[in-house]
């Protein structure tokens, strides 16, 4: 069969899958791979290509450190903290790191993404660059030959780029020339500087908004979004049109009653069948556990303060011991890598899941049994109490009251408390629930 040379299409669809690859899984491996003692075999810390050397297939690295000084007749896909391209790549860059700095050629595309993004001044992408992260700044001299792409926190833009520019930050400054469009969203109030970023290369200080110097040159139209005008300065030249398009403002949203009836009315109907399904697989469970409330309401809330500080303690506990796990097997028992942390996660997803479903129902459940036996015994005093009746009472108070503003969450607060605590109770006294009915008013 002769081969026959994939359509320019396909070769976007396959540097995209490269750009991602390189972009999400190769900084997830380099990050792993030092724990399952995999870095020496597959990656080194400190990685040099040689001025004089020559690589003519595609290149792919992962390290500490990456420079790349000799000639690559093929792609590069890099991943290291520090990646410096002071020599040649004959088709695509596609890197990953914390800082990337190219001061070489680069004959086709460049992808890229990490914190602090350097196109130095004698760069030289023959066609375009697609860039994500904190900061990006293209040095006066450097030329791209294609279009620009760049979405993160802040871009200065000194160099030449012969096509379009899209670009959404908070801050932009255009200090070159674009031979294409300007298409821009801007924000208008600057961007945070984390205290994470590396020392080198230096970060540039740029205004926030949208600025062009007096050396700015625009071949095409200028269109940006933003809630502020863009600051021209004089000698400032755009050749064609300058629009700025509104951003427009969401109307305040006011609550919507009927949407708030209707997801308040499924809590009511979930919480009843659920507690149905309490009273018929455990009769007594829930008089039991609400009489414990109405016997005991300061040692159930107090032990319900405690669970809560137990749960967020072991999940802490349990997320330092994987993670030391992890780092025991690497060290000692590379391929229990994988299973320490399958198990690890899946340890924390079954407490945090377990957690969430028991504070979501059970509190509710007892709180709402206990005052809907009180509030059925006053408006029907001398009658026997149905569970069922007096459950879907006390739920349909509990439910109006916890969709209150402010005081809800405060009572929902309280009834989770008082809720945990009395499974607590429960749990150490042995009482799982049996087949008693007796009201928990009598108890008082």
């Amino acid at each position: 069969m002769n081969y026959q040379h994939p359509s320019r299409g396909k070769l976007h669809l396959r540097r995209a899958i490269l750009f991602l690859t390189a972009a999400f899984l190769l900084p997830l491996w380099f990050t792993v791979a030092p724990l399952a003692g995999w870095a020496d075999e597959r990656a080194e810390q400190i990685i040099t290509i040689g001025a004089q050397e020559v690589i003519n297939e595609d290149l792919y690295l992962a390290g500490e450190t990456i420079t790349i000084n000799g000639t690559v007749n093929g792609d590069a896909v890099v991943a290291a903290r520090q990646i410096t391209l002071n020599g040649a790549v004959t088709g695509d860059l596609i890197a990953a790191g914390q800082s990337i700095i190219v001061n070489g050629t680069v004959q086709d595309d460049i992808r890229m993404a990490g914190q602090v993004l350097l196109v130095g001044e004698g760069a030289r992408i023959s066609d375009g660059v697609m860039a994500a992260g904190y900061s990006l700044e293209t040095k006066a001299g450097s030329t791209i030959g294609g279009n620009l792409h760049f979405f993160g926190g802040q871009a200065l833009l000194a160099g030449t780029v012969q096509k379009n520019v899209r670009a959404a930050a908070g801050a932009l400054q255009i200090a070159g020339k674009v031979n294409g469009n300007l298409n821009l969203a801007v924000g208008n109030g600057g961007v945070s500087v984390s205290p994470f970023l590396p020392k080198s290369p230096a970060i540039p200080q740029i205004p926030p908004g949208l600025t062009l110097t007096s050396s700015t040159q625009v071949g095409g139209d200028l269109t940006y979004r933003s809630l502020a005008p863009a600051n021209m300065a004089t000698g400032a030249t755009v050749s064609g049109r300058v629009v700025q398009e509104a951003i427009p403002v969401p109307p305040e949203q006011r609550p919507n009653l009927a949407h708030q009836l209707l997801l308040q009315g499924q809590r009511l109907v979930t919480l009843v069948l659920v507690g149905w399904l309490f009273l018929k697989l455990l009769p007594g469970w829930l008089p039991t556990l609400s009489t414990t409330v109405a016997t005991q309401p300061l040692p159930a809330f107090g032990w319900g303060v405690v669970t809560v500080a137990g749960v967020v303690a072991g999940t802490i506990a349990l997320s330092l011991l994987t993670v030391l796990l992890l780092a025991i097997s690497g060290l000692l028992l590379p391929p229990l890598v994988l299973p320490v942390l399958g198990v690890g996660l899946l340890a924390l997803l079954a407490l945090l899941i377990g957690f969430g479903i028991v504070t979501n129902f059970v509190p509710p459940l007892i709180l709402s049994f206990l005052g809907g036996q009180w509030l059925v015994a006053r408006l029907q005093p001398g009658r026997s109490l149905n569970p069922l009746v007096a459950l879907i009472a006390g739920l349909v108070v509990f439910v109006v009251l916890t969709a209150l503003p402010v005081v809800g969450g405060f009572f929902n607060a309280i009834a989770v408390f008082l809720g945990l605590g009395a499974l607590w109770l429960g749990w150490r006294s042995g009482d799982r629930g049996g087949t008693t009915s007796e009201s928990p008013l009598a108890a008082v």
